[in-house]
C-alpha cells in the first residue's frame, strides 16, 4: 500500500493518491482524493460505495456522471462494464470494476486517437504526462525512504498552462462561515 500526498502549486489544494493491492486487510483500491479549504472530494472507499463531496465538514455522497455519450458508439459500453469473465485472474477487481478509474480509460484512448488523427492536441500532452510520471516516481522514491518529502524538480513546473477550472456555486458557504473566534482564538 502506498499513498502520495501532493500539494498543488499556488493553491490551498492538496491531493492524496492511494494504491493498495495485496497483503493489506482491505480490498483493492486506486484512488485520487482532493482537499481544499472549502471543498474536498474523496473517491469511494469500497467497491460499490459512492464518492464523497465535502462542503466544509458536511459530507454528501455523490455519483459521478457517465460521459459515455461523448465517445464514439463502438466504445461507449467500456466506461461502465468490464469485458472479462468472473473466472481466474479475470475476477480481480481491477478487471471487473468497469472501464478503469471511473470509466476514464475509453476517453483517454479516444483522446489519443484523435490526436494521432490530427483532430486536436493530445491531452495529456507530453509535458503533462512527464510531470504526472515524475510525481509518481518521486512518490515511490519517498516511500522507499520512509516518507521523506521530495520536491518536484523545476522542469516539471510550467507557467504557460491554464488550470482546469470547474464552475461551482459560489453562493454556497461552508458551515463555519460567519462564526466568530471565541476568547481563546478558536472557532466554536
Amino acid at each position: 500500500m502506498e499513498s502520495a500526498h501532493i500539494r498543488l502549486k499556488d493553491t490551498d489544494i492538496a491531493a492524496e493518491v492511494t494504491r493498495s493491492l495485496w497483503a493489506v486487510a482491505r480490498e483493492y483500491r486506486e484512488s485520487f482524493d482532493a482537499y481544499g479549504s472549502i471543498r474536498a472530494f474523496e473517491w469511494e472507499q469500497t467497491h460499490g460505495d459512492r464518492h464523497v463531496l465535502y462542503l466544509g465538514e458536511e459530507p454528501e455522497r455523490i455519483d459521478i456522471p457517465d460521459y459515455a455519450g461523448r465517445l464514439p458508439e463502438p466504445i461507449r459500453s467500456f466506461t461502465q462494464a468490464g469485458v472479462y469473465t468472473d473466472e481466474g485472474d479475470a475476477a480481480h477487481r481491477s478487471f471487473i470494476q468497469g472501464g478503469g478509474h471511473g470509466g476514464s480509460h475509453p476517453h483517454l484512448v479516444e483522446a489519443l486517437l484523435a490526436a494521432v488523427r490530427g483532430e486536436r492536441q493530445a491531452y495529456p500532452d507530453a509535458v503533462r504526462a512527464a510531470n504526472i510520471t515524475c510525481t509518481g516516481i518521486l512518490a515511490h522514491q519517498s516511500a522507499l525512504q520512509g516518507g521523506e518529502r521530495i520536491p518536484l524538480p523545476d522542469w516539471t513546473i510550467t507557467e504557460d498552462d491554464e488550470p482546469l477550472l470547474i464552475d461551482l456555486d459560489q453562493n454556497v458557504e461552508p458551515p463555519w462561515a460567519g462564526l466568530q473566534p471565541d476568547q481563546e482564538g478558536t472557532t466554536p
